[in-house]
């Protein structure tokens, strides 16, 4: 006979609180709330793209980005407070309805998709991307055949404009060859890779050189403690080899999204991007792991890019007060636990 006997019957995982309790008065009366802040956050972001501002002259645009985030902030606020069975259809309302006023208008802010159009049909033709520049005598009959692309009336003035070798053209950096290095591109266009060698890299060396990283003037560590640049390299990986073994010896088990922020937050604070949709994975950890304080980081970046680099150093210095602050607050609970 075993002797093993049962403890008694299993016990089943508690029922959320959103499963056993009513949705509260409180809760209730934030939702027409949240849904009137959704709206007018919908009509600013209309607002945004139609206002005529440009990636040459963002002037217009910069009032209407500050009333988007203030809005965006106080949306989300308000959801907290409403009931969880209409939380899933307030959010893909507002993202489908946000996302759509994308297309009021043809995009103004980048010029990324010129690009896009003209790496496929390099590659339609036959041709590796990673070979010629767009200017290249070689392409003479593709930038013939695409008039749109390469104007061949008028005096090539606009903001998505440039002229290069006196050809006008519509993309960016026409006398560089692809600027993005084949992550997707590699299943389907192995051969291409294979023969263009290094070329693949596409124009990731001339973004490091235009965005300091070469010179170490767009590295955190640089803005805040006036490192000499031999040292830079060195300081960057101590930091961020710091931020790993911190994780990995010290990090909770069952938070683990909140270890993959720490280290993310880290390496962004280190790189400083100069675009600010690199620092968006953060948002998304920020959701899944809580760290609220690591926000800072996106809205720098985007603090940057909207007003230069002047904002560099006081910017940053923030972000760091506001990563030491948040981790001080949390250090009693976790003593005493």
């Amino acid at each position: 006979m075993s002797i093993l006997r049962p403890l008694g019957p299993p016990r089943s995982a508690p029922a959320s609180p959103c499963d056993t309790e009513p949705a509260r008065p409180g809760h209730r009366r934030a939702t027409w709330p949240c849904v009137l802040v959704l709206v007018a956050l919908v009509a600013a972001m209309a607002c945004t793209f139609t206002s005529g501002g440009t990636l040459g002259h963002q002037a217009p645009l910069r009032p209407w980005y500050v009333a988007d985030i203030v809005l965006f902030a106080l949306a989300v606020l308000l959801l907290r407070h409403v009931p969880a069975h209409r939380t899933a259809a307030l959010v893909l309302a507002g993202s489908l309805a946000i996302a759509l006023t994308g297309l009021l208008v043809p995009p103004r802010t980048g010029d990324d998709a010129y690009r896009y159009l003209w790496d496929g049909q390099v590659q339609s033709a036959g041709i590796s991307p990673y070979t010629y520049a767009p200017t290249a005598p070689a392409l003479a009959g593709l930038r013939a055949s695409d008039p749109a692309l390469f104007p061949v009336t008028g005096d090539c003035t606009g903001w998505d404009l440039r002229q290069a070798g006196g050809i006008c053209t519509h993309i960016d950096r026409p006398t560089a060859h692809t600027v993005y290095p084949p992550v997707a591109f590699l299943l389907c266009y192995t051969p291409y890779v294979i023969a263009s060698g290094l070329g693949i890299l596409g124009y990731l060396p001339g973004y490091l050189q235009e965005q300091g990283h070469v010179q170490g003037t767009a590295l955190g560590l640089v803005t805040l403690l006036d490192l000499p640049q031999r040292m830079l390299p060195y300081a960057v990986a101590a930091v961020l080899l710091a931020a790993v073994l911190y994780v990995l010896c010290m990090g909770d088990p069952h938070a683990r999204w909140r270890g993959v922020l720490l280290v993310a937050g880290t390496g962004l604070f280190l790189a400083v991007p100069g675009y600010p949709w690199y620092a968006l994975p953060v948002v998304a950890l920020v959701a899944m792991g809580g760290r609220w304080e690591w926000l800072a980081v996106p809205v720098t970046s985007e603090v940057m890019y909207l007003f230069g680099g002047s904002l560099q150093r006081p910017a940053y210095a923030a972000v760091l007060c506001l990563a030491l602050v948040g981790a001080a607050v949390r250090v009693p609970g976790r003593v005493a636990q």
